[in-house]
């Protein structure tokens, strides 16, 4: 089986532990990074695996992206430790995941977690590395996985009703936030201005900056991808593009967004303070469902 792994570490504040600590607290997070690394090690492939290899796993959501494919979020709780995992999978067969420790100091695992186990500290670091950013206090290590055979079972269900997007070798300037709307594994929101801060989601924020670049062939490209707030964002900026001259829709392009919008899968929406699931067909209030002389086939 072939597979790309990429294998990174996210440092992610968190307030630090207060007292001294607890050596039955360490005893079960170095259970759980056992459970964890020998689970991945194994080259699990099935949802039932991984919580078989990590038992008690909490899920805090599991959603339909359509085609066949789900996300779901776990979470498990140690004493110092606590792992989160998202996973895509297909007919609960795994195809991505993305794995994360999350420990109150980075020390902390490195020395008194893992401590003197070999066997847990090579396994641990073959999966999992770290990135310096600016707290090297604090931290979170991060594994990142795609299984590229696996992974075609979603790419032909999607090519078959949406059309095959091409292969392209994105630029590095470019290429995280491409790979953040065109894979389906990152979690973010559809909307323009959210939350509290009535800010531009991390989505539209991504989206934006392909824009600027002029990166259109990166665009078109997620809107045939795997995302599906990530095809919204794209089918959204080529018709903004369109009214403004900046790309001339195809007749495959209208076709395209029509079959978008008319999916029947709920995406994450927000806005203002709001949050829901809504299926594309009902967002009556963005740019794509406005009727126009210059694009009428857009509204479904």
């Amino acid at each position: 089986m072939k597979k790309i792994i990429i294998s990174m570490a996210l440092i992610i504040s968190l307030s630090l532990c207060a007292g001294e600590l607890r050596q039955e607290w360490l005893e079960i997070d170095r259970a759980l990074l056992k459970s964890l690394v020998e689970t991945l090690n194994s080259e699990c492939g099935h949802l039932d695996c991984l919580t078989t290899g990590l038992p008690g796993a909490q899920e805090s959501s599991n959603e339909s992206l359509g085609f066949g494919a789900r996300r779901h979020e776990y979470a498990w709780y140690g004493g110092h430790t606590t792992v989160r995992i998202v996973v895509v999978s297909f007919k609960k067969r795994i195809l991505m995941i993305k794995a994360d420790v999350v420990t109150s100091r980075r020390q902390l695992l490195i020395e008194k977690i893992l401590g003197e186990d070999e066997v847990l500290k090579q396994g641990f670091w073959r999966l999992f590395r770290k990135r310096e950013v600016a707290d090297t206090e604090r931290g979170s290590f991060r594994h990142y996985e795609l299984k590229e055979q696996e992974f075609g079972l979603l790419a032909d269900a999607v090519a078959s009703s949406l059309g095959e997007p091409r292969e392209i070798e994105p630029e590095e300037s470019v290429a995280e936030d491409y790979q953040f709307l065109f894979y389906p594994l990152e979690i973010y929101d559809y909307g323009v201005e959210c939350y509290y801060g009535m800010e531009a989601p991390v989505g539209r924020q991504a989206v934006n900056r392909l824009v600027e670049k002029k990166k259109i062939k990166l665009i078109r490209n997620i809107s045939r991808g795997y995302n599906p707030e990530g095809r919204l964002y794209a089918i959204e900026a080529l018709h903004t593009l369109s009214l403004n001259g900046g790309y001339t829709l195809t007749a495959g392009d209208k076709r395209l967004f029509k079959k978008v919008l008319s999916l029947n899968i709920l995406i994450r929406y927000c806005g203002g303070c709001m949050v829901s699931r809504v299926k594309a067909r009902d967002l009556r209030d963005s740019v794509l469902w406005v009727p126009s002389q210059e694009n009428p086939v857009i509204v479904p």
